[in-house]
């Protein structure tokens, strides 16, 4: 590294060991470590977002597609239903009856490429592993296996071996069904996980290069950084696999909407053309940087939220700045 280059990092770094940063001393932060960064996916993600804020791929966009396509194909296949009667001519049959059909864009013996990939492979990462402990009595590495071993590809298909038969091939299209019919509403990625690559990170880069801070004293400030990270994150776009775009926005939600406590906090939501879903949750009160009451926060839940730039007050207390023109044209 340069001596030039190594006098900007350490400037960078000694900020947050002050306290003094603000968003875009995060930013240029993470311009500064991106090449640096090795095992740390998550954050090297995030500075790939700095350099690149149009995703066509990553760990964000790739948990994205997956949801997306799962939810669109779903919605078409219950509009399907709907438009040609289905639903109204069968209203003695069982869920199951209509699920099959409203699946059916995949056919387990031979399954499109891109579908395969974005649908079936992505939709296995995006699916917490207790559900297929608690379902299949199998862990995801398992689960992965079995899927992966079940086909060959070909001429723009994943085509079912012919050993796949009998009860193996009736296992098979029922996890399908499930990788392809579940959602859920938890979020890709947490604060914890943005943590962890921070502390590790961080602490590799001021060993190797020498740079005599104290890692602690920085790590106290690690709330402040992540609220600037998802603020950098407000409106980063990404590329769908039907050409269409999502865009993130920073929000607030509740740790449980089905529970009494209404307290708020910061997350990262994002929006495609029908639906919208979290992808970066927070243990992080909102109300600890929006200068605003819990009770006036309430009607931005799971809304963009005008609040949406990180700087110092007059305090030099770090704080989201209110944008009063996006506001206005939010309401």
């Amino acid at each position: 590294m340069s001596v030039k280059r190594n006098v900007y990092l350490l400037e960078s770094l000694k900020r947050l060991e002050n306290n003094t940063f603000d968003e875009r001393d995060i930013k240029l932060l993470l311009i500064e470590i991106r090449d640096l960064l090795m095992d740390e996916s998550f954050l090297r993600e995030v500075a790939d977002f700095v350099a690149h804020p149009e995703r066509a791929r990553g760990m964000c966009h790739i948990t994205i597609n997956s949801r997306y396509g799962k939810m669109k194909f779903a919605d078409e296949g219950q509009q399907r239903l709907h438009d040609d009667g289905t639903f109204a001519n069968n209203t003695d049959k069982p869920w199951p009856f209509f699920s099959d059909q409203i699946l059916s864009y995949i056919q387990t013996p031979q399954i499109k490429k891109d579908l395969f990939e974005i649908i079936i492979k992505e939709g296995i990462e995006e699916i917490p592993e207790h559900l297929f402990l608690k379902y299949y009595k199998i862990n995801k590495h398992k689960v992965r296996t079995i899927v992966f071993s079940a086909y060959n590809r070909a001429n723009g298909y994943y085509q079912i071996k012919p050993e796949i038969k009998g009860r193996d091939y009736l296992f098979l299209d029922d996890l399908l069904k499930f990788i392809r019919g579940t959602t859920t509403g938890i979020s890709a990625f947490n604060d914890v996980d943005l943590k962890k690559d921070l502390i590790t990170g961080i602490s590799r880069i001021i060993s190797e290069q020498k740079l005599g801070l104290d890692l602690e004293i920085i790590t106290n400030s690690f709330d402040s950084v992540i609220v600037c990270i998802i603020s950098i994150l407000h409106e980063a776009t990404f590329k769908m696999f039907d050409g269409t775009t999502a865009t993130s926005y920073l929000t607030i939600s509740r740790a449980d909407p089905l529970k009494e406590d209404k307290t708020q906090y910061l997350s990262l939501n994002v929006q495609t053309p029908n639906f919208s879903f979290p992808i970066i949750s927070t243990n992080i009160i909102a109300t600890t940087y929006i200068e605003a009451s819990n009770e006036n926060l309430v009607v931005y839940e799971g809304m963009r939220i005008p609040w949406n730039y990180a700087s110092r007050n007059e305090e030099m207390k770090l704080v989201l700045i209110k944008n009063s023109t996006y506001d206005d044209e939010t309401k």
